[in-house]
């Protein structure tokens, strides 16, 4: 089964790392592809991209500044497929990446994915490694059983206001395009 191509350029204000492609998306050839996947909706409703993108738009992402990529590029029905030399590997080439692109933020789609890539459990409530623009991660899992996320409690106009200055989009852009998230 092939895989699905990195999304990045120098510079870009965010790379969000994922762990590695599920089948369905590697299938469909387009990240985040999986039926029920928040990940799309997420990334507009928290203001990071201006328009709701689908995951058959997943190039278009480029666009706004933001890449894709992911730790383990073999694409699996699930993270316990994964051996230990492939995270290794994968630890390798994604700092090789990240040194090259110099992204602005780095977001890790999940604390798994940050703590594969770190080797070390997530940062602590407290910790320097938890300020805005150092260390994020994107937690669907907990989308689904509802928000846990001090700003995920946030309606989408306040969660988009009080995002760090270098994670905003334009207000106009977001009006433009015809879409209107819940309770807005």
């Amino acid at each position: 089964m092939r895989t699905l191509p990195d999304y990045l350029r120098r510079g870009m204000r965010l790379i969000v790392v994922g762990c590695n492609p599920g089948e369905r998306s590697a299938r469909l050839g387009h990240y985040y592809a999986g039926r029920g996947n928040l990940f799309w909706p997420l990334l507009y409703d928290s203001g990071v991209i201006p328009e709701l993108l689908d995951y058959r738009d997943d190039k278009r992402i480029i666009e706004f500044g933001v890449g894709l990529t992911d730790l383990v590029k073999r694409p699996t029905r699930g993270i316990e497929e994964i051996d230990r030399q492939e995270f290794a590997e994968g630890r390798i080439l994604l700092a090789q990446k990240l040194e090259e692109y110099a992204p602005q933020v780095v977001a890790f789609n999940g604390k798994l994915v940050f703590e594969k890539f770190a080797q070390r459990p997530w940062p602590a409530e407290g910790s320097p490694l938890r300020r805005p623009g150092v260390c994020a991660a994107l937690d669907q899992q907990a989308e689904r059983r509802g928000p846990r996320a001090e700003d995920a409690l946030l309606p989408p106009a306040r969660r988009r206001a009080e995002a760090p200055e270098n994670m905003r989009t334009g207000a106009k852009d977001r009006k433009t395009s015809g879409h209107r998230s819940p309770g807005e």
